[in-house]
């Protein structure tokens, strides 16, 4: 097992940077990684209502840009559903009546060693039952047959969106919005 050490760390969110030195072969090097949410696996959700999938809108400083996107966020308790239903009420004040483990994904093998969880929320509402935390701009929903269209066109883009969608698409519990042609 490789023995990384600590460089850097915050508290909120919680992140921790960590180095390692590494060899391969006749290769050396140091080995950087971006450890985020306390090593919890990360949720993302697809929220589903009909053949209609519900989005996020809001401001991502780092790119400067508003994006469309999943919710999702840091695993905070060792239930990753109870995680994936908590991010979904906080970032769009919706309940899902039936939530399914869809994937289990990697962000980025060479630098994130937390894994993300996607799951599948079913709604039987697109009305929220709370206010939002304030987190997200607002709630946008797509039909699922434009889902293809909105990755082309560069509307989807977001990574973490991307893998959960996928991951949403080949499973074989989804609702019938899965067999649109997106």
């Amino acid at each position: 097992m490789t023995a990384f050490r600590h460089v850097w760390s915050q508290t909120s969110p919680d992140l921790r940077v960590e180095a390692a030195d590494v060899t391969r072969g006749d290769r050396a090097w140091t080995q950087t990684r971006v450890v985020v949410g306390a090593g919890r696996a990360g949720v993302v959700v697809v929220p589903v209502h009909g053949e209609q999938i519900g989005f996020v809108r809001l401001w991502r400083p780092c790119v400067d840009e508003v994006r469309l996107e999943l919710p999702r966020g840091f695993g905070e308790s060792p239930d990753p559903e109870l995680d994936a239903r908590r991010e979904l009420l906080e970032e769009t004040g919706l309940d899902a009546t039936h939530v399914t483990r869809l994937a289990t994904f990697d962000l980025d093998t060479g630098l994130v060693p937390t894994p993300i969880i996607a799951f599948a929320a079913q709604l039987d509402s697109r009305r929220p039952t709370r206010t939002p935390d304030g987190e997200t701009d607002d709630l946008v929903w797509v039909d699922a047959t434009s889902l293809s269209r909105l990755v082309a066109e560069g509307t989807l883009r977001d990574g973490i969106t991307l893998a959960a969608l996928a991951a949403w698409w080949a499973s074989p519990s989804r609702t019938p919005a899965r067999h649109a042609n997106a």
